[in-house]
């Protein structure tokens, strides 16, 4: 592959370097620490402070050879959705845990390939979440985004959650409507620069005058 040789020229795996996608990285992880120390952790956070939440969606359609973020391909919506009842299951032990009062000041879905869970389980999530600790003023709600794995039912409904989880602070809003009127029909994304600005930019009309941010993330070289 040419792409590959290029960047053996230059030397780019020559060097060894540690890759920081978690915290604590993987050299710390250990069996010493159980659920109960989970507990602990968040036991231990202060009534009425504000967190960050990372929510991590481990499936993609199809496997970038430049990813090392854990995930797994899947063509079918099944382990998506059994893989949602276990973030609604987890979200209860948060709830049993929390001090009263947190709120959050960052939400971020990540992967993997978040976009590819269909709208109607997005909503189930972020109510699932919101229910458990809702978003801050202020807050910031972040998608990684494949712009081929997109469509206008889930750019609407990542919109709507960040609307409507504004909402549930029932905090008084002067703003517009987040969604752009005119026409919702069929806005079929490519895979390729073309397609990527075309999300970008109708992610950007749903966005504007608030707080949320859209990343255009795992696009893959090969089908550029």
């Amino acid at each position: 592959m040419e792409t590959e040789s290029q960047l053996r020229r230059l030397g780019l795996f020559d060097a060894r370097v540690p890759r920081y996608t978690s915290y604590p990285t993987a050299p710390h992880f250990s069996n010493r620490v159980d659920g109960e120390d989970f507990r602990d952790w968040l036991r231990a956070i202060p009534a009425d402070s504000r967190i960050s939440l990372y929510l991590h969606v481990p499936f993609c359609r199809r496997l970038c050879w430049f990813c090392a973020c854990r995930t797994q391909g899947t063509s079918s919506d099944a382990p998506v959705r059994a893989y949602t009842d276990v973030l609604k299951a987890e979200l209860e032990l948060l709830r049993d845990n929390l001090p009263a009062g947190v709120s959050l000041s960052r939400l971020h879905w990540g992967g993997g390939t978040p976009t590819l869970i269909p709208a109607e389980l997005m909503r189930e999530l972020a109510d699932a979440i919101f229910s458990v600790v809702p978003l801050g003023k202020n807050a910031e709600f972040s998608v990684e985004i494949d712009p081929n794995e997109i469509d206008d039912a889930r750019l609407d409904e990542i919109a709507a959650i960040r609307r409507d989880g504004e909402r549930l602070r029932h905090l008084k809003r002067s703003d517009p409507d987040l969604l752009p009127d005119g026409d919702r029909g069929h806005r079929p994304v490519a895979p390729n620069l073309g397609g990527t600005n075309q999300t970008v930019n109708f992610a950007r009309q749903l966005d504007a005058g608030g707080h949320a941010k859209t990343e255009a993330a795992h696009v893959p070289v090969q089908a550029l």
